[in-house]
């Protein structure tokens, strides 16, 4: 959610459109802002930092997922980093979700069940906890 002024406004990926969406929480109406471009083919997660709205593009089996950061007025992602985190079988992490807590920017992979942390100065990823 980002909070312009007095009035709140969700923002939803459409992951099989390749858009960002806006969503009025009073109504539920949604609108489409824009495609993600080239950079945002996959768009999982959406987390907001106060100043800056970022994405996780979801690249599949076999790819590097990456941090992309989103333009709210017009939809379109730029790739800001890879998460540069591989399993212990030599397969990138799958994080489909992301939040800022604090300053701190979290994920989950979802082929491990573990909650990672993404650097969002770089978009590099590591492991929370054992």
């Amino acid at each position: 959610m980002v909070d312009q002024g007095h009035a709140s406004i969700l923002y939803a990926a459409d992951s099989n459109g390749d858009q960002l969406l806006t969503i009025d929480p009073t109504t539920g109406q949604g609108a489409i802002v824009g495609s993600f471009g080239t950079a945002g083919t996959h768009i999982t997660g959406l987390a907001w930092d106060g100043a800056t709205l970022y994405g996780l593009n979801f690249r599949g089996a076999g790819a590097e997922d990456q941090l992309v950061t989103i333009d709210i007025n017009t939809g379109t992602a730029t790739v800001f980093g890879g998460l540069n985190l591989m399993l212990g079988n030599g397969s990138h992490v799958g994080v489909e979700s992301i939040e800022f807590v604090g300053n701190t920017l979290y994920g989950v992979d979802v082929n491990s069940d573990r909650l990672v942390t993404i650097d969002a100065t770089t978009g590099q990823a590591a492991f929370a906890g054992p």
